[in-house]
């Protein structure tokens, strides 16, 4: 049997196609099959400047004494864990797409930093992470003078 057969075959490129579409879909519309979004949760930024790195992470709902920010070598590593709300009785869950669980997010960090000087602070659920560049990474501009 060939996957695609000649024109005019019972099983052409268009009925695979379609075969595969319902497939997904029902997958989707089942909730058996999600996107896996865990590797890239929490959501990141990172940001250079003169003088620091600053790492913005998205933590809406999660309190700040379960997050847990440590540093080793090169890599700064955000872990923590959105507790479950509890069901309530009586009422029924018709989708439930919340996330909760623990989460880990390594990043690798493009410069050397003082570890003694890095602030946390959670806003809003954003946790901004400022990172002090060691002071031999801090570029230092060197005017160039003319002689004449």
């Amino acid at each position: 049997m060939r996957l695609i057969p000649h024109k005019g075959g019972e099983f052409g490129m268009t009925t695979f196609q379609n075969r595969m579409n319902r497939l997904f879909d029902s997958f989707l519309n089942e909730g058996e099959f999600l996107p896996n979004t865990e590797a890239l949760w929490p959501a990141i930024d990172v940001i250079d400047t003169p003088e620091t790195l600053q790492i913005k992470a998205e933590v809406p709902g999660i309190d700040p004494k379960d997050i847990d920010i440590s540093i080793v070598g090169n890599a700064l590593t955000i872990k923590g864990a959105k507790t479950e709300e509890t069901e309530e009785k009586g009422k029924t869950w018709y989708r439930r797409e919340r996330a909760c669980g623990s989460f880990l997010r390594t990043v690798t960090l493009p410069v050397a930093v003082d570890t003694d000087h890095v602030e946390a602070i959670d806003e809003a659920g954003v946790l901004n992470i400022t990172l002090p560049k060691l002071e031999m990474e801090r570029a230092k501009f060197i005017p160039v003078k003319a002689r004449k």
